[in-house]
């Protein structure tokens, strides 16, 4: 599959911050990519470890 851009895959990435109260901020990453029900099944896992990590190191990074 390719875009009309020539990447390989079509996708978005959304993160969204949202301050809930002082010292307490809410993350929210929403991932949209146009695959087809084979390439779900097989990037599912790996892509919710790929956004679990890339959560963990923007929290990391907020923290310091």
């Amino acid at each position: 599959m390719a875009c009309p851009d020539g990447a390989p895959l079509d996708f978005n990435l959304w993160i969204q911050l949202k301050q809930v109260a002082p010292y307490d901020t809410r993350m929210k990453i929403t991932v949209k990519a146009e695959l087809n029900m084979m390439m779900k099944m097989l990037l599912k896992d790996k892509l919710q470890k790929g956004i679990d990590a890339m959560a963990d190191q923007i929290a990391m990074a907020f923290n310091r």
